[in-house]
């Protein structure tokens, strides 16, 4: 008889199993060796001069933010609700990674690469977070561009706000959406205004004589900015602007309240992103658009009336633009802080508007 001859599919079913435990030792080892490799360098940290150049940009401005903060705050900040002074988390849309700024925990994980930041002046300490960090994948998948009052997110121990950014935060100019004016507009609404009532929008519209009062109320504004420094003028513009105020909202009482509270509410914020914008030399302020800068607030009822505006301007971006030029107005006539301590003491059911604090700070100068 001849020999048996062993059918190839059974030799070949004897050899996979081997083949295949070979690879997977293979590969154990080589994730062994990269996760050591990651590890130690991460152990070892990183320049700031390594990271991407949106990533370095954005922590380089918060450190020019934060330092300004420090050295000013009554100025760049406001009263018990400087962002800077609290752990933040800044996530790169380009990039992916994380970074963890002034953490209130000590921070010890292999996912977190401590960041010499080289020129820092505000001392930041900063730690980049891995891409596969699993604690931030809920946030960079579902969560939005910021955290929203009330909302809180932990991170190493440290309760921190976080923003999100990317190149389209710092390729515009005039732009509230620049990454620092962005920045503490947001972080303001969070800090500042945890204890105020946020139903900020209005509604309906304003009657023809409302309309009328709307324009004497743009030119003074104009007047405001026009005035510079000039303590007298400016105490008799915020004179005739309050005595305006009252005949527009016995005119128009539903929606000159509205239109009250949203100034207050995004007035603040969009003062505090000026003001930030101003400690890293980012030229922003009120009455600024994408393809212009320092508009006339006397062009908005000619604009209006001749329709390259509409009501809709009225409610959703004039509040803005006024109320912030309102602030300017407050912290030339009270660079104190006085205005800031009588706005943060209201609550939801007692509510103090810049025009309530207008007349507060009038009313302590008599």
């Amino acid at each position: 008889m001849g020999k048996l001859v062993q059918p190839a599919t059974m030799k070949h079913s004897r050899r996979r199993p081997r083949r295949w435990w070979e690879i997977g030792v293979i590969l154990l080892v080589v994730v062994i060796i990269a996760g050591s490799v990651h590890v130690a360098r991460n152990t070892a940290g990183i320049s700031v001069g390594e990271l991407d150049p949106i990533d370095r940009r954005a922590l380089e401005e918060y450190s020019e933010y934060a330092a300004a903060v420090e050295d000013a705050p009554d100025s760049a900040a406001w009263l018990n609700a400087a962002a800077t002074e609290y752990p933040t988390l800044l996530i790169s849309r380009k990039t992916h990674f994380s970074y963890l700024i002034n953490p209130s925990q000590e921070v010890s994980s292999p996912f977190a690469a401590p960041v010499d930041m080289g020129d820092n002046p505000a001392g930041l300490e900063v730690y980049r977070l891995d891409r596969i960090y699993p604690r931030l994948w809920p946030i960079k998948i579902a969560g939005g561009n910021f955290n929203t009052v009330g909302e809180t997110t932990t991170v190493h121990g440290s309760d921190v706000y976080y923003l999100k950014f990317g190149e389209d935060n710092f390729d515009k100019q005039f732009s509230s959406e620049h990454f620092i004016t962005f920045f503490a507009h947001e972080s303001f609404h969070f800090y500042g205004q945890a204890r105020w009532a946020l139903d900020s929008r209005v509604f309906g519209e304003l009657s023809p004589h409302g309309v009328e009062l709307l324009d004497e109320r743009m030119r003074l504004l104009d007047a405001v900015r026009d005035a510079g420094a000039d303590q007298a003028r400016l105490r008799e513009l915020a004179t005739e602007l309050l005595a305006l105020e009252k005949e527009r909202l016995a005119a128009d009482p539903d929606y000159v309240s509205q239109e009250r509270w949203m100034e207050t509410v995004e007035g603040t914020a969009t003062y505090l992103g000026i003001m930030a914008s101003r400690a890293v030399g980012y030229d922003f302020g009120p009455m600024y658009f994408d393809n212009t800068k320092e508009a006339r607030f006397t062009d908005v009822v000619p604009f209006l009336e001749s329709g390259q505006i509409d009501k809709d301007f009225l409610r959703n971006r004039l509040p803005y633009e006024a109320g912030a030029q309102l602030c300017l107005l407050l912290a030339a006539l009270a660079p104190g802080g006085e205005r800031q301590a009588f706005l943060n003491e209201q609550s939801p059911d007692s509510r103090r508007t810049l025009i309530d604090a207008l007349g507060y700070v009038l009313s302590q100068e008599k």
